[in-house]
């Protein structure tokens, strides 16, 4: 079982076993490299109670601060450039119109969640600020070049991050969203990356 609290933890996948396995073995295999630790791990569909953009999605990507810690700092840029290329690839499987995989989030009352306009099939984690772990979504029917920068955003805050360095916009926006649990929920929106409140009403009151 992969532990996503584990310090050592550099880059881990985990999805539902209804994911075709080779979209999986071949993002692994595009990010293997000598001395890094991939992690991979199947894990059982089924819906979860609690906040909606709390909830897994059907895939995860977690980079862990060791990853910037360790890894990086030996291998250099060379990898950290075909994580963010491979990552971007996925594109094509979790949105667009001709995705591979589409998972739609579904109401106690069995009708499709009004709150599933951020995609439920995949998602990028991090615990890169230690105190707390960062929730990456994308918006369900974010464009290819549109995805391509919001890797590019969401890699360049890990970075920084990673160095101690906090945008204070984003400070700014944790202070007056506030943040349930440890988890803090990003997305990209306006060409910009925006935190989201767990609770989808909230964010509307606090945009205005």
């Amino acid at each position: 079982m992969i532990h996503i609290s584990d310090p050592a933890l550099q880059i881990a996948v985990s999805y539902e076993q209804n994911i075709p396995e080779e979209i999986v073995s071949h993002f692994v295999s595009e990010i293997a490299s000598l001395g890094l630790d991939v992690k991979s791990e199947a894990r059982e569909p089924g819906f979860q109670a609690g906040f909606v953009w709390l909830v897994p999605t059907a895939v995860i990507i977690f980079i862990g601060k060791a990853y910037f810690d360790s890894f990086l700092k030996e291998m250099g840029r060379d990898h950290y450039n075909l994580l963010k290329k491979s990552i971007t690839a996925l594109w094509k499987d979790f949105f667009g119109n001709e995705r591979t995989i589409k998972v739609n989030l579904v109401s106690t009352k069995g009708k499709a969640s009004s709150e599933a306009q951020y995609s439920s099939s995949f998602s990028l984690m991090s615990d890169v600020l230690v105190e707390y772990r960062l929730k990456y979504l994308l918006k369900d029917n974010i464009s290819q070049a549109d995805f391509e920068k919001s890797i590019s955003q969401f890699f360049s805050f890990l970075e920084e991050l990673s160095s101690g360095v906090l945008n204070p916009e984003i400070r700014q926006q944790l202070e007056s969203k506030g943040i349930i649990g440890r988890t803090i929920l990003l997305t990209y929106d306006d060409g910009k990356l925006k935190v989201l409140h767990p609770l989808p009403d909230q964010n509307a009151k606090n945009d205005t």
